[in-house]
């Protein structure tokens, strides 16, 4: 059965797509010189974000949408809002790197309640609800089982997950791609163990859930629950990653 919700993030992808002159979103060689660099991104996140509240008005009206390119309504973090971020990853989008997401979440209050997110690049579709799996192209997917020193670690760059990187040796290797959402998918995905980071919550929206619904765990830096309100550190990912972070970062 067809998800419109789903079609309308990539019926958007594709508006992106043709925005930009590469319909294989590599954004080199037309793209690169169409607009240049954060004007393009700026279009493009502008026309997402038309294209995707707009769809969700006609198919869901009355449900607020948060948004990174527009202010948050009063009933944010209390009522039933859409969580969306148009362009998760923009400075990977404007440079020509294809990793990034258009992510969009359904919360109740502090609830999960459903995850969509698009990976245009290659067009696969992660999806999850609060009572059942998180898929990706509709197949189930789960976290990693293997322990941290065969998984790789992913990570943003901010201080207070400084002693993860210096502990970079207890996991397989480390990345910082730059894309939150498609980061907690991977991690989702068995793809990344763990994925650290900083967030607002237009990119944690989908990406929670998505770790929870396959097996994940997502907790502070303190291993204890966190909301995607909450603009604060958080760790997402296989159980045995997670509790592993915990112990580095508790180190003295």
């Amino acid at each position: 059965m067809s998800d419109p919700i789903a079609d309308l993030l990539i019926r958007a992808g594709r508006a992106v797509a043709s925005r930009a002159g590469d319909d294989r979103l590599t954004f080199r060689d037309k793209a690169a010189g169409q607009a240049g660099g954060a004007d393009l991104v700026t279009e493009c996140d502008l026309l997402v974000d038309s294209l995707v509240t707009d769809g969700l008005a006609a198919l869901v009206p009355g449900v607020p949408v948060v948004s990174e390119e527009r202010p948050a309504p009063a009933e944010a973090g209390t009522g039933d809002v859409f969580v969306l971020d148009p362009v998760d990853g923009t400075h990977n989008f404007a440079s020509g790197v294809p990793w990034w997401g258009i992510s969009l979440g359904r919360v109740s209050g502090a609830e999960l309640r459903e995850a969509w997110l698009l990976e245009p690049a290659t067009g696969r579709l992660y999806h999850a609800t609060a009572d059942g799996p998180a898929t990706v192209d509709g197949a189930p997917i789960h976290v990693t089982g293997k322990p941290p020193q065969h998984s790789l670690l992913s990570v943003a760059l901010f201080r207070e997950l400084l002693p993860l990187l210096l502990a970079s040796d207890r996991f397989v290797g480390t990345r910082a791609m730059g894309c939150a959402s498609l980061g907690l998918a991977y991690a989702a995905e068995g793809r990344f163990a763990l994925h650290a980071a900083r967030n607002h919550p237009w990119d944690v929206a989908a990406g929670y859930l998505l770790v929870e619904r396959s097996g994940g765990k997502v907790v502070n830096l303190a291993g204890e629950p966190v909301s995607i309100w909450e603009r604060v550190p958080s760790l997402a990912g296989a159980p045995q990653a997670v509790d592993l972070a915990l112990e580095i970062l508790a180190a003295p």
